[in-house]
């Protein structure tokens, strides 16, 4: 058995008395259940290990898709659930029961309201252990981490106790030196509508300039190989954010990267559908624009002349005088450089080499900075930055770097609890420029007041 392993069992069993003796509180008013009979086989079969981890999904889909059946099948009427959450504004967990009537209350709801998850939502089973009579068994979802307790009821396996707790806010980095920004400061980050967009698989996003409409992307390839993926916009209406949906851009394409003019009638993005005159034998992604047609999109238009053709055309955004700039990266995927382009008033120019986006590429020896976000009036930018260390290469930070006139400042970490040890990228801002937005470890999207990250020796 490795470390892990060990450790795992051990998590396991502590989990198991904790809620075995919950289970032994609950006794005196449990309805009588038949366990397995005494005669019966004590071997673990492959069988019950997928009967186990068929049960948790059930209980997980049920949820997401709002499926009752799913629920009765999979959970026992005297189950106990409880969870632990952090409110927005708090910094300390609130505990709540769910009862047996309000797990199908929730799935009606979800049903009625067209509410369902996405999906790609996380459903990540993890077994930690399978008896003949009991198992347990981890759940990582949309809303956080669930452990679970089962046992075979007349040789069905079914859950019996649930503990779980929402998605936890990362950790605050350690102290900065004043070089790096400042010193220590307080964690400001929080998850941006973590029970819709904080899924698995979630890629950039932007807003419509009225702040009401947030586009972002999303892997469904179930091959991590493949590069297909789709385009979805989220809406606030009367306070929340309404569950994603996909947005209509003609024909089941690989469609990514959305950026929204400045006047909110233009959007341009990334596909893999086919591109005139690319004659390479693997698809690639080019640039492609589609204007509002009422409430949807018009026909998507081919950028011809601003395309690299047969190159990867990624992250497009918009500038406040309408331009476009891109990255692209060659066929054999050794290099990359920064482009934009204009609108002719006909169409979009040919592409030119965007000096700005590649003025950070050199910056130091042995660390890679590329542009993630610039301000609309170019008054500032965020880099992605990695700095090697043994030759290893880790994941990226976020940085700020401050227009000076004609000189840009030395780039500086974001404050405020944004860098971790996870990945951050795919960063965007808020049109009122109070917050900027950003996705951690591609699972879900978060976000912080602006001026609490930036680098104070760089404001």
């Amino acid at each position: 058995m490795t470390h892990c392993e060990a450790r795992a069992a051990r998590r396991a069993r502590l989990l198991s008395c904790a809620m075995l003796a919950v289970g032994g509180a609950l006794g005196a008013s449990a309805p009588k259940v038949h366990a397995q009979a005494s005669g019966a086989s004590t071997t673990v079969t492959l069988a019950d290990r997928e009967a186990v981890k068929r049960a948790v999904l059930d209980y997980v889909e049920g949820f997401y898709e709002g499926d009752s059946a799913k629920l009765a099948r999979s959970i026992r009427p005297e189950v106990y659930k409880f969870g632990f959450w952090k409110a927005r504004d708090s910094t300390r967990y609130a505990g709540t029961q769910m009862t047996w009537p309000e797990f199908f209350s929730y799935a009606r709801n979800v049903k009625q309201n067209n509410r369902q998850a996405p999906p790609t939502a996380s459903k990540r089973v993890e077994l930690y252990d399978v008896q003949d009579q009991t198992a347990s068994a981890k759940l990582t979802a949309s809303w956080g981490t669930d452990y679970l307790l089962l046992g075979k009821y007349d040789g069905k396996w079914m859950i019996s106790s649930v503990m779980w707790q929402s998605v936890p806010r990362p950790p605050a980095p350690p102290a900065m030196s004043p070089d790096d920004g400042g010193g220590g400061d307080e964690n400001v980050v929080e998850p941006f509508e973590s029970d819709l967009l904080a899924t698995d698989n979630v890629f950039r996003g932007t807003f419509a300039p009225d702040g009401r409409t947030f586009f972002f992307f999303r892997k469904v390839a179930k091959n991590p190989d493949e590069e297909d993926y789709r385009i979805l916009e989220s809406r606030l209406v009367d306070g929340r954010w309404t569950a994603p949906a996909r947005v209509s851009l003609g024909g089941e394409y690989s469609d990514l990267y959305p950026t929204i003019s400045p006047d909110g009638r233009r959007m341009v993005f990334s596909s893999y559908r086919p591109a005139p005159g690319d004659t390479s034998s693997r698809r690639n992604a080019h640039l492609w624009y589609a204007d509002r047609s009422g409430n949807g999109w018009g026909t998507p238009v081919f950028m011809g002349k601003a395309s690299l053709i047969g190159h990867y055309n990624s992250g497009p955004q918009f500038l406040s005088d309408g331009s476009v700039h891109w990255n692209a990266t060659t066929p054999d995927w050794r290099s990359q450089k920064s482009y934009i382009t204009r609108w002719t008033g006909r169409e979009y120019s040919a592409h030119e080499v965007f000096e700005l986006g590649e003025r950070w590429r050199s910056w130091k020896p042995n660390v890679a900075a590329s542009l993630a976000r610039l301000a609309p009036d170019r008054s500032f930018a965020i880099l992605e930055v990695s700095q090697s260390v043994g030759g290893r290469r880790p994941p990226p930070d976020l940085y700020a770097s401050f227009r000076r006139g004609e000189e840009w400042t030395e780039p500086r970490p974001l404050r405020g609890g944004v860098n971790t040890q996870a990945t951050e990228n795919f960063v965007t801002l808020s049109p009122d420029m109070r917050y900027i937005y950003f996705v951690r470890d591609f699972a879900g999207f978060y976000r912080a007041p602006l001026d609490r990250v930036l680098p104070a020796s760089t404001r």
